[in-house]
């Protein structure tokens, strides 16, 4: 894909950064609500994080983006 355009929004990134990013900003509030509620309720320990949060990749891809804009 076009990794130019996607390294100008996220110096080192990739098309699933921004896509991560493009998700995220773009979602209802229910939906922001609810992922980050199940961040701080299943990110707790290993066990819950692993077997629980369904929202893996996305959580990677945008604290992804945040270490790379940092």
């Amino acid at each position: 894909k076009n990794y130019g355009v996607c390294q100008k929004i996220v110096p080192g990134g990739t098309p699933d950064h921004v896509r991560a990013l493009h998700v995220y900003a773009n979602s209802k509030n229910s939906f922001r609500k609810k992922f980050n509620d199940l961040v701080q309720i299943k990110g707790a320990n290993v066990t819950t994080y692993k077997d629980g949060f369904h929202f893996k990749s996305l959580y990677f891809f945008l604290m992804d983006s945040m270490r790379l804009l940092k």
